[in-house]
């Protein structure tokens, strides 16, 4: 996957968007393991099933070792819908 492809994984992953700010271009094999924060459920307490404990780093830190990259926060533009009016439109039986 390309950098921006990670960035965009890492979206859903995360309550923020994430944007590539590197400019590195290609497309690489990357594995990358982490310990989930505990807000992180991803749905699985949702099915019934409880996430496994696994001794890991965080997201932040397995990013830079592993990959030797760094997030930062950052304030930028984001795009947003707003719908500023809605009717309910009469229908026929």
């Amino acid at each position: 996957m390309s950098v921006e492809q990670l960035a965009n994984y890492l979206t859903t992953r995360m309550d923020h968007p994430v944007f590539d700010m590197t400019g590195i271009k290609g497309r690489f094999d990357i594995t990358l393991n982490w310990t989930r924060d505990k807000d992180q459920d991803d749905g699985l307490r949702a099915s019934g099933s409880e996430p496994e404990e696994v001794a890991g780093p965080s997201l932040f830190t397995a990013l830079q070792e592993r990959l030797g990259l760094q997030m930062e926060a950052r304030k930028g533009p984001v795009t947003i819908l707003v719908i500023d009016h809605a009717e309910r439109v009469p229908t026929g039986n």
